[in-house]
């Protein structure tokens, strides 16, 4: 399958709270292809089979904690990253887990970007 974006995201808060935001990013990417790749740390990764289950949400099985101010995030972008490369797709795009869409995304207006 092709994917219009895939979506990096950094999770900590509630299990919950990262599937709201799958929610939210379905929401705003009307008749678009997206594919959400979540990377946690163990708690919330044990927590995972406790939402609903969605083939274009992916927890990453690699897991560690990240701190601010090191390069951990950022590592875990990567990590998602090696985890979808052999999927077809034309954005990946870098969330942080507090990130919500408020429109539809204009996929157009992306590409010219």
């Amino acid at each position: 399958m092709k994917y219009d974006i895939i979506y990096s995201i950094t999770a900590h808060e509630h299990i919950a709270s990262v599937f709201g935001m799958y929610e939210n990013i379905v929401k705003f990417h009307p008749g678009l292809s997206v594919l959400v790749v979540v990377h946690c740390e163990d708690p919330l990764y044990a927590l995972k089979d406790t939402i609903p289950q969605r083939e274009n949400l992916l927890f990453n099985p690699v897991r560690y904690k990240k701190a601010r101010f090191s390069s951990s995030i950022f590592l875990a972008h990567l990590d998602n990253y090696d985890l979808v490369k052999h999927h077809d797709f034309d954005f990946f795009c870098l969330l942080s887990s507090n990130n919500m869409f408020v429109r539809p995304i204009d996929l157009e207006a992306v590409k010219k970007s």
